[in-house]
């Protein structure tokens, strides 16, 4: 195994956990009369979710303001809000590749989330095994792209910026990283981006 790497980090959203299935996000798209992409776009970038991704609300407060914000009835909005992830799924032969990565390098989580706590939600789809720590925008109080948030993490992993690979689906995350002097992956093909963690890591 190479050894000029030492530390490899994974974003979460659209990397661990994608979006296999928009069926349930569409149909509320169509009932609200939305055009598409436009009901996560304002659960994840509207005023509400842009301060819980810094640690100013919560997922709970979240919801409560989409609801008002699309007129929403209780009901509606707790429908609403079960559908919003059941096509969500986590990539099980990534992570068990990742468990494998982390018998040689410390392997960490670097997400926007509305976690405060990212080991808490690696415990709720039951991969924390696999991290050796994590760093999240609520913890932080930081936001990808900005460097702060990735120095933290590089911290964390007692790591300096050229032993670090990062990993994440978002051009511009991956651009900032680059920009520290990190390794970065662009996760846009889940099979080309695997296939270059190999080439960098020598494992398969």
């Amino acid at each position: 195994m190479k050894t000029t790497f030492k530390t490899i980090i994974f974003d979460f959203g659209g990397v661990l956990l994608r979006t296999e299935d928009r069926s349930a996000r569409e149909k509320w798209e169509a009932r609200l009369n939305l055009s598409p992409g436009q009901l996560e776009a304002y659960v994840f970038d509207g005023p509400v979710g842009r301060q819980a991704q810094v640690g100013q609300a919560t997922w709970e407060q979240v919801w409560q303001d989409t609801a008002r914000h699309f007129r929403l009835s209780a009901t509606e909005a707790t429908r609403a809000q079960q559908d919003f992830f059941k096509g969500d799924v986590i990539d099980r032969d990534l992570v068990n590749y990742i468990r494998r990565l982390k018998q040689g390098y410390t392997i960490g989580l670097l997400s926007n989330s509305w976690y405060p706590d990212g080991h808490t939600l690696l415990l709720q789809y039951g991969i924390a095994d696999a991290f050796d720590f994590s760093v999240t925008s609520a913890e932080t109080g930081i936001i990808k792209p900005r460097p702060a948030i990735y120095r933290a993490a590089l911290q964390k992993a007692g790591a300096d910026p050229a032993q670090a690979i990062f990993v994440d689906d978002v051009e511009e995350n991956v651009f900032a990283a680059r920009q520290l002097g990190m390794e970065a992956v662009y996760f846009v093909d889940p099979q080309a981006a695997r296939a270059r963690l190999a080439a960098l890591t020598g494992l398969d």
